[in-house]
Formats: structure tokens, C-alpha cells, sequence
């Protein structure tokens, strides 16, 4: 994004301004900016002055939508989300936004993060400040000797929590003298004492317990603010003399704050006469004023929009002509760079998740049953370092038949999965040295072939049959694409490349595509199912449910509205006369496009030229529904989605019979869900429906009782007044016969 940022230093304005800096006028104001050239001018002030920024906003949507623009220019951008005021207790919590705001005050406290961007709320609230800060980080050295049980109630002060086996960030586990820290998802910090000496430090991959590097020294940092319980400080204290302070439209910051303490002065009122705790970040909010006195120190860039032009000690206005300009260069090269990593494979996320998938270790708990290659089915007891000849290595232990244990290196496991069995009867143990393994073995394989010779000759006919080899993108397929209104992930990029090669080729795909919901399957299929129609042929989007076609015709039909393609909807919900025309035209080669559920798979159902057949959770569909889907599949292109593959589909794919493309990551504006589990309280109730409303939201409430769903329905109504309360469930009326 160098282009972006030399644009902009192009301007004669930004020069001036720039040469204000350096001269350590203040404040300085910059006027006429939109949301985009804000963040084109920070990142150029961060360029150019090489000091840290923080950037101050009035709501927490703006910090989010400046962020997301900066880091597109400066990837070492960070955003520290406001901390969640919850006036209730609870048993359990997500800790996304926990971990989020630590992990921004220590890059802040260790002078790594060159831009933050925070919100009001989050200038205003207390936070773990810097000297408790200090004075919670944990130093381990090789060769200091420490005790170890002060080293567990420190681990615990800062957050962290003791188990078995560390599987997460916040877990730590001690078996004899190895300590093991989870610091990250993915990475912990292997600690080996010898008596009270720290022996070696090595950090280790926390899917395959796999040592990767050994170090002198280590700091752990607290897991979250909540080391403190009455939190004293103030973001401004972390920061660097040097920092930058940038306030954007301080006008609305102002009135943010204002309507802030006004709401927590009425929610504090409230608490008080229904006799509750009142939460201490929420007595203890900074005052607006108090905040902006400390910043004087720093020196302070306010940024306006083009509506406040009033006369400003040391502003500058930049045209509108310009303004445009950069506003125009900045979506200009996001979208080249766009293009210019379309179709690039992402290598460090498919390189974690292959090393997680040759080993299922993190998954493993102490009783697990467990299958090794050549000595068969023994039970998971846990995990032993043992030192031989001067060299350290971590062991798994399994229990097999008469108390014999197998210990396996875990740099050595590729011979061991976890036991998949179906139903819930525990399986025979094998016995060290027999036959039985050997046997048991043998039987299973005798028994498959004649499935695996069934197999083999349907897909061999698929690969031999001539399928439609599809022309390259056209460029209608370009402009389609280009209509997306959302960033693709670097995944989703990779799996359309993928599908869109199978279709250019003579013989018919076969692709099996996995992801999580909301990870972007649909826009694969849609892109696809576009290039299908731009060459003449007819799509089929298979769904097991009514709810799931509506859904999906609706979003077809949004997408290909400006293009001649006719898409319609197929199923029960549909009057008996639509259905018959729906019909008629799909044999006459009027319809591109239809979506539908099993009523698609009707004998009175055909096609003029199909040429593409996705199906969505094949293996929701029934064994007769299947049969029907196997005819539909001769000589045509299949694309089957799926967000949890069964066993036999996705064995399918990795032994090469079906091919496969899987969506790792998650769209970058896709939300952690936060979760709290806690006893029945209808002010909860209220409260969390309120906080959504006010953002705009919608509430999904869910009910495990069908004949007491409307009495829950006009309570809800009841319990938020002027909100919309409708239910809906699954019972069906009983058939008459």
C-alpha cells in the first residue's frame, strides 16, 4: 500500500502539515476528511514521523471500520475493543474481547504497536494499569532457580487456569518438573526444571505437543485485566512520550462521552434500587475532561469531516477535488491488490491446519481410547518426559491388555489416531505381541472389499465419462465477482480457483468443499454456478431443508439480478401450479438456476442441458433421496458443501476418490459469538435483548418447550416494551390417515 501513502505526500497540504509535526506545533487540525482519508493520512503521518499514534474515535463502529482501513495500509495496526459492562452474574463467559484488550496493552506497553485505535468508551474506562502491569509479567531464566509451587499461585493470580493437558490459550499443567503454559491458541512455552533450576525453556506447537525452538528467558504476560479487580489506570499512561494523539471529529467524542455518563448515572439508579452490584468499571468511568488534560502532554492532531470548517488555531483544509482523489486512489489499489492475490494459496493457515490433522494429540484426554498402526486399540494415560544419553524427549503412554504401557515420542505419532468407534460401548484392548490386532484387521478388510469394489467402479465410470470441459472466465464473470460487496479470504480465493479448473476441464467434477457456517461456501457455488449459465447450462442447488432453500433462492436471485439469468425455487411451500410451470420450464431450458429441496429429485423432474449439480449436507438427505442423486450426477459437474463431513465422505476425498477444498478462516468481519452461561434472570434477559436493539441488532431467543413457546413469546414482549416478538417451531401437525 506504499502507493496509497506517496499519493498523499504528494499533496501541498499534507507537506505543511507534516513540517508542523516536525515542529512541534499544537495542536493540529486537519479539515474536509472522509472516513477513508483519515486513515490514508495517519498511516502517512506513521510513515513519515516513525512515532507511535493513537487514534481516538467516538464509537466503537468507527474504531472498527478506521482499523480495518489502516491495517489494510499498516498491517501493525491494533484495535482495543471497549470492555463489556455486564450488570449480572454469570458462570462462564467468552474471552474475546478479554484476551483483545490485554493483548493491545502489552503490545502498547512494549512499544510494539505503531497505531491503535481505540473508541471513546475505551478512553474513558479504567483498565489493569501500567505499574500493576508491570509487576504481573512473570520472567523465568535458564539456569535461576525458582520455586515451582510459587510459580503455580502466580500462573493462577495472572489468570491462568490448571488441567491435565494445556489446549488452549490460559491453560497450564504441570507433570513432575515440566511446566507447560499455553500463551496463545496454537503456542505454548515447555518449561523443564531440574530440582528448583530451570533446565530449558522451549516453546511447542499445541496441536502436536511438538517442541520447535528452545530459548534463555521467557515472559508471561497476565491472561487478562482482571488480575486487578479495581482496575486504576488510564490507556494515555502506557503511552510513549513521542506518541501522536489523534482525535477524530472531537466533537462527537465530546457528546459520546457526555451521553455515556448520563446512560451509566441512569443505570447506576436503577442498580441501586433493585439492590444489585453495581459493576466497579462502571462507577469508576473517567470523565471526558479529566481524560483530555492528560493528553496536553502530547502532542494532538484533531482530524474533522468536511462539515466543520470553523477557524482552528493551525488548521488545515484539504479541497474536495482532493479528498476524492485519495479517496479514489485507496479502493483503486485495494482492489488491485485484491486481484493480485486472487487464487493465492494461504500457506501458514493450510501449514498449521495439515500438521494438526497428521495428529489429533490436543484432542486426546487422559481415558481416551486410542489406535496405534500395529499394536491396535489401547487407552491414552497420559504424557511422560524422559532423558536418555543427554537428549529430552516427551512421551505418550498407552495402556494395553495386563497392564502393558507403549511409550510413543511425540515427534513419532503419525502411527496413532484417536479411536472413532460407533455407539457407546467401550472397545476391546488389545493385547501387546498378539495376533488378535492382526486378525481383527484382516476380518475388517475381507469385509470391505466388496463396499470398496462397489465404490471404486461408480467413481472409475465418473472418471471415464465424458463430461462439458467449461470455457475460461469470460468477462461477465469478472464483473460478477467484482460485485461481491465483501473482502474474499485468501481461502474462498483458493477454493473458487479450484472449483473453477475441475469445471474447465473434459471429465465431470466431483469436488467435495468444507467449511464452518458463514465461512463463504455460498459465494463459491454462486461464482460457480454463474460460469455454468454463461456457458449455456442449467444449475441445481440441492438443500435438505425448506428454510435453507428459501434462504439460498433469495440470495441467488439478489446476485444474478442484473444479469439474463432466470432463477426460481422448488419445493413443497409452492402452490401445486407453480410447482407444474416450474417444471414445464426446466425441461424446455427456460430456467438457469433452481434451488430446492428433495422435490427436485421428483421422477417428473428433468432438464434440458444440466450442466452443474451443488448439493448442500448431502448426508442430511435420505437413503432413497441418495439413489436419485447418484442418477442426477451421470456426465455433470458436483459440487457437495458441507460444514461437518461424515467419516466415509471425507475419507473419500483424502484417498484421492473425491476431490476436496476446504475453507480454514473465517471472513474478516465475522464475530466471535460471546456466550455466557448462567441461571434464569429475567433483568438478563432484558439487558442483553436492550444492548442488541440499541446496536441495531436482531435477538434470537431459544425455547425448549413447544406447547409454552407463546407464553414466552408475550413474556419477552412484556419484559422489552415496543420490541417485535414473533416464534416459530418445528412440530408438525399429525397426519390423518
Amino acid at each position: 500500500m506504499k502507493e496509497i501513502v506517496e499519493k498523499v505526500l504528494n499533496l501541498g497540504e499534507i507537506t505543511s502539515y507534516l513540517e508542523k509535526i516536525k515542529e512541534k506545533q499544537n495542536p493540529i487540525a486537519i479539515l474536509g476528511l472522509t472516513d477513508v482519508s483519515k486513515a490514508c493520512i495517519i498511516s502517512a503521518t506513521s510513515e513519515t514521523q516513525k512515532r507511535p499514534i493513537l487514534l481516538v474515535t467516538y464509537n466503537e463502529l468507527m474504531a472498527q471500520n478506521l482499523h480495518r482501513n489502516l491495517k489494510s495500509i499498516n498491517p501493525n495496526t491494533i484495535y482495543i475493543p471497549k470492555k463489556d459492562i455486564v450488570t449480572y452474574q454469570y458462570d462462564v463467559q467468552s474471552m474475546d474481547i478479554l484476551f483483545a484488550r490485554i493483548d493491545g496493552l502489552i503490545k502498547i506497553y512494549n512499544e510494539e504497536a505503531e497505531i491503535v485505535v481505540i473508541s471513546t468508551e475505551t478512553l474513558m474506562q479504567p483498565i489493569l494499569s501500567k505499574k500493576m502491569m508491570k509487576n504481573s509479567i512473570l520472567k523465568l531464566l535458564v539456569a535461576n532457580e525458582y520455586n515451582l509451587e510459587e510459580i503455580k499461585e502466580k500462573l493462577v493470580s495472572m489468570g491462568y487456569e490448571r488441567c491435565d493437558l494445556v489446549e488452549g490459550k490460559g491453560n497450564f499443567s504441570i507433570r513432575g518438573d515440566i511446566l507447560d503454559i499455553a500463551i496463545s491458541s496454537k503456542k505454548g512455552i515447555r518449561i523443564e526444571f531440574f530440582g528448583d533450576e530451570i533446565d530449558q525453556i522451549r516453546y511447542f506447537e499445541i496441536s502436536s505437543q511438538r517442541s520447535t525452538e528452545n530459548v534463555n528467558q521467557v515472559k508471561i504476560y497476565p491472561l487478562s485485566e482482571d488480575v486487578c479487580e479495581e482496575p486504576d489506570g488510564n490507556i494515555i499512561e502506557y503511552l510513549p512520550e513521542n506518541t501522536l494523539i489523534a482525535f477524530d471529529e472531537l466533537n462527537k467524542i465530546n457528546l459520546r462521552a457526555k451521553n455515556i455518563l448520563n446512560d451509566n448515572l441512569l443505570l447506576i439508579k436503577d442498580l441501586v434500587e433493585k439492590q444489585k452490584n453495581i459493576p466497579y468499571v462502571l462507577e469508576h468511568m473517567y470523565n471526558i475532561e479529566e481524560v483530555l488534560k492528560n493528553t496536553e502532554k502530547f502532542q494532538v492532531i484533531n482530524l474533522e469531516s468536511e462539515d466543520i470548517l470553523r477557524e482552528r488555531k493551525n488548521q488545515i483544509v484539504l479541497e474536495h477535488e482532493k479528498i476524492k482523489e485519495i479517496d479514489e486512489k485507496f479502493y483503486e489499489i485495494t482492489k488491485q491488490e485484491k486481484e493480485k492475490n486472487t487464487y493465492k494459496p494461504r500457506t501458514r493457515r493450510s501449514a498449521e491446519f495439515r500438521e494438526a490433522e497428521k495428529i489429533t494429540f490436543s484432542d486426546l484426554k487422559i481415558g481416551d481410547y486410542v489406535v496405534h498402526r500395529t499394536n491396535g486399540i489401547g487407552q491414552y494415560i497420559g504424557v511422560n518426559t524422559i532423558k536418555a544419553d543427554g537428549i529430552t524427549k516427551d512421551y505418550i503412554k498407552i495402556k494395553y491388555s495386563g497392564d502393558d504401557v507403549l511409550y510413543i515420542p511425540t515427534n513419532s505419532l503419525d502411527n496413532v489416531r484417536k479411536y472413532i468407534g460407533g455407539g457407546d460401548k467401550a472397545p476391546k484392548i488389545n493385547k501387546l505381541g498378539s495376533k488378535e490386532w492382526e486378525n481383527t484387521k484382516n476380518k475388517v478388510k475381507s469385509n470391505l472389499r466388496e463396499v470398496a469394489r462397489n465404490l471404486v467402479e461408480l467413481y472409475a465410470k465418473r472418471k471415464r465419462a465424458k463430461g462439458f470441459a467449461f470455457e475460461k472466465d469470460t468477462p461477465w464473470q469478472k464483473e460478477f465477482e467484482d460485485s461481491f460487496p465483501y473482502q474474499e479470504t485468501e481461502d474462498q480465493l483458493r477454493c473458487i480457483q479450484e472449483v473453477k479448473e475441475d469445471m474447465e476441464k473434459p471429465k465431470p467434477m466431483d469436488r467435495l468443499l468444507c467449511g464452518d457456517v458463514g465461512y463463504g461456501k455460498t459465494e463459491v457455488a454462486i461464482r460457480a454456478a454463474f460460469k455454468a449459465c454463461m456457458n449455456g447450462k442449467q444449475v441445481v442447488y440441492l438443500v435438505p431443508t425448506t428454510i435453507l432453500a428459501n434462504q439460498q433462492y433469495e440470495t441467488f436471485k439478489e446476485r444474478m439480478k442484473k444479469y439474463a439469468i432466470k432463477v426460481e425455487l422448488l419445493n413443497r411451500f409452492r402452490k401445486e401450479k407453480e410447482r407444474d410451470e416450474i417444471v414445464r420450464k426446466l425441461k424446455l431450458g427456460q430456467i438457469d438456476i433452481v434451488v430446492g429441496t428433495h422435490r427436485l429429485l421428483s421422477k417428473d423432474v428433468g432438464f434440458k442441458n444440466l450442466g452443474l449439480l451443488i448439493i448442500d449436507e448431502e448426508h442430511r438427505f435420505g437413503v432413497k433421496d441418495k439413489e436419485k442423486i447418484k442418477e442426477l450426477k451421470n456426465n455433470v459437474d458436483v459440487l457437495t458443501m458441507t460444514a461437518t463431513p461424515i467419516p466415509r465422505t471425507l475419507h473419500m476425498s483424502m484417498v484421492g476418490v473425491r476431490d476436496m477444498s476446504v475453507i480454514y478462516e473465517p471472513p474478516q468481519d465475522r464475530k466471535p459469538v460471546r456466550t455466557y452461561v448462567l441461571e434464569y434472570d429475567k433483568e438478563v434477559i432484558r439487558e442483553a435483548i436492550t444492548k442488541e436493539l440499541e446496536r441495531k441488532g436482531q435477538v434470537f431467543y431459544l425455547y425448549n418447550n413447544v406447547e409454552g413457546i407463546e407464553k414466552k413469546k408475550k413474556e419477552v414482549e412484556e419484559l422489552v416494551p415496543g420490541a417485535r416478538v414473533e416464534f416459530a417451531h418445528g412440530k408438525m401437525k399429525r397426519r390423518r390417515t
